[in-house]
């Protein structure tokens, strides 16, 4: 699944200034549910690549989604084309 090719990190340094922010992601505050401690990474990635993007900076239960790859992703993971001028 696209999740998967969502990368979780801690490591602010690496992403800051080389990546494009998309969103941030609270979990907290999401209306069907409240993920555990255990379901929050896939949650993040779940979220992110829904938004398009390949990275997710934690910071405690915050997350904040960034393409860092050649561009945004679509749900299933693949990377997102531009249709041709046009269509």
């Amino acid at each position: 699944m696209g999740k998967y090719k969502v990368t979780v990190t801690t490591e602010r340094e690496k992403v800051y200034g080389t990546c494009t922010f998309v969103r941030n992601i609270d979990p907290d505050f999401q209306p069907a549910f409240v993920p555990t401690e255990a379901q929050l990474p896939d949650f993040l990635r779940e979220e992110a690549v829904l938004s398009g993007a390949d990275t997710v900076v934690m910071t405690g239960r915050i997350g904040e989604a960034y393409i860092c790859g050649p561009g945004p992703l679509n749900p299933d993971g693949t990377l997102k084309t531009i249709p041709p001028p046009g269509h």
